[in-house]
């Protein structure tokens, strides 16, 4: 029964044999697919059969390339229209599977363009030796080229980051490519971005380490057109100090020590600073184990202060990698001045009068002022005054002043400057009027009489506009008769205008007058008496 058995197992796999599948198919294999302009790219043809032989291959082909095909040693190839035929000068084996290669297809660029240009293999023929005749057939096969000008291609080849469990290689910059590293673990985990998104970044992932054995790791980033750099990382795993405590920490100015009570596991301190002179103190600062590190730029070192609030750092790196951080709180006292008040303001050469917290004025200027002219004082010597005098259009016009205190403090003065046109700029006397009297002035009238109280001495004249160019002359020690002359220039020419002033007479006088008139009577009556008497007594001598 046995005996049976084995036999059947033994015709079913000689069957098998007889009848095993026969394979033929051609392939092209034009390795990255990719060339540079002015370079030449070689593309294989092989033909793969299993229990077949084979000595004839045909086939068309199509391209938008400049491309040549030879045939292996040993093998015919020919190129008509289009058409390949190729054939071996022995039959190839097919008791196997095998993979034989029989000719190459050159790929030319010169003259090319950048893009992608296609080679299209296609009516595929496989032929048996010639006893059998019998034919096997390939699908079409396609090849996309990509034609590059790699002076066009991005040629960065750095990286950007290179991270080690998440934080940063120490000293890591793109221009670097050696690192010596020390970690406390068995298993890392190296990561790293290329500077360019085009570039490709390999050598990362996870890498175990022996203890206190230096491993070499090394990452190499591939620009788009093929140029690399590496990055070398020696890293050692070991047992690290994870000590990063400050065994010190002091601020001097100079000599002078600030107090503070320093404890290694208290991180903030506030620090008072009287003294507004002091702009710059000097931090000092002792590791408590010789492994840790200062991170770099916040080790001791000298520190500028601004007034009011500072903050300053000292950093601990321990031999492990971590890090702790010392803060500084010092505030700088601030007595600079505040006063952003202006003591004075001129404007082409007329005074401003400024009134407490008011910040907004206007002033009004000929047609011919043509430009600011502006003098403007703080309050203050350590305030800083800050204003451009700009030209002068008809009508409305703005210039900012702006005051700084010593302590940073901003004030903005606006004022506003109308330059009056041509017309409204003309100087015309419009009036001339008395203090206490009343004169009837017209343009056209130049003399006026007016009574004024006996002890006047001097006229109160009020011209308007007052802008008015004039002259007034015998207004002193005014008497009865007194002659007030006054000059006025404007835009229309010259006039004088003269005030006769009378005065009331004086009663003592008259009485003066009147007593020395009854004297000069009384006297002319007595002579007059005397003389008569005297004729009459020479008239009487003259009878007797």
């Amino acid at each position: 029964m046995k005996k049976k058995l084995l036999l059947v197992l033994l015709i079913m796999m000689i069957g098998q044999v007889a009848y095993a599948e026969e394979s033929a198919s051609l392939a092209v294999d034009c390795g990255s697919n990719k060339v540079n302009i002015g370079d030449e790219l070689t593309c294989n043809i092989s033909l793969t059969h299993e229990n077949v032989s084979v000595n004839t291959v045909e086939f068309n082909y199509d391209t938008d390339l400049n491309v040549t095909l030879n045939g292996e040693d040993g093998v015919l190839l020919t190129d008509s229209n289009g058409l390949v035929t190729i054939v071996s000068d022995k039959i190839l084996d097919g008791e196997n599977k095998t993979t034989d290669r029989l000719g190459s297809i050159t790929i030319k660029t010169n003259n090319l363009t950048s893009g992608s240009k296609t080679i299209k293999i296609k009516n595929i023929k496989i032929s048996q030796d010639k006893e059998t005749d019998k034919m096997y057939g390939s699908s079409d096969i396609t090849k996309t080229i990509s034609v590059v000008n790699l002076n066009e291609l991005d040629k960065d080849c750095t990286l950007k980051t290179l991270t080690i469990d998440g934080t940063s290689v120490y000293g890591f910059s793109s221009s670097k490519d050696s690192y010596d590293v020390i970690v406390n673990s068995n298993l890392i985990y190296v990561d790293g971005k290329a500077t360019s998104d085009k570039a490709v970044v390999s050598g990362l992932g996870n890498i175990y380490l022996p203890l206190d054995k230096p491993r070499k790791i090394v990452i190499t980033v591939t620009a788009e057109n093929g140029d690399k750099k590496d990055y070398t990382l020696t890293v050692t795993n070991k047992e690290l100090s994870k000590d990063n405590n400050l065994k010190t920490l002091e601020l001097y100015s100079g000599t002078k020590k600030f107090d503070f009570d320093y404890d290694p596991n208290k991180t903030s301190y506030n620090i008072t600073i009287d003294d507004s002179t002091i702009s710059k103190v000097t931090i000092k600062a002792t590791l408590n184990d010789e492994n840790a590190s200062f991170v770099n730029k916040y080790g001791p070192r000298d520190i500028t202060l601004n007034y009011g609030d500072n903050k300053a750092e000292v950093q601990v790196k321990s031999e492990y990698g971590t890090t702790k951080t010392y803060t500084l709180n010092i505030t700088r006292k601030d007595d600079r001045d505040t006063d952003t008040t202006l003591s004075s303001l001129q404007v082409n050469g007329e005074n401003i009068t400024l009134e407490n917290g008011k910040y907004e004025y206007e002033i009004k200027v000929k047609y011919n002022v043509l430009k600011t002219e502006i003098k403007a004082t703080a309050n203050s010597e350590k305030a800083k005054v800050e204003y451009k005098d700009i030209d002068l259009s008809v009508g409305d016009n703005e210039v900012k002043i702006k005051v700084t205190a010593e302590k940073g403090d901003k004030k903005e003065y606006l004022v506003k400057i109308v330059r009056l046109s041509e017309e409204e700029s003309k100087v015309l006397l419009e009036n001339i009027s008395i203090v206490n009297y009343s004169l009837p002035f017209k343009l056209d009238k130049e003399t006026y009489d007016l009574d004024v109280e006996k002890n006047t001495k001097e006229l109160k004249i009020v011209i308007a506009p007052e802008n008015i160019e004039k002259e007034i002359s015998g207004n002193e020690n005014l008497s009865d008769g007194s002659k007030v002359t006054i000059k006025i220039k404007d835009d229309n020419g010259e006039k004088s205008y003269v005030i006769n002033i009378h005065k009331p007479k004086d009663n003592s006088e008259l009485m003066n007058i009147i007593s020395y008139a009854v004297f000069g009577v009384g006297v002319i009556l007595l002579i007059t008496s005397i003389i008569v008497a005297i004729k009459r007594k020479k008239k009487r001598e003259t009878l007797q």
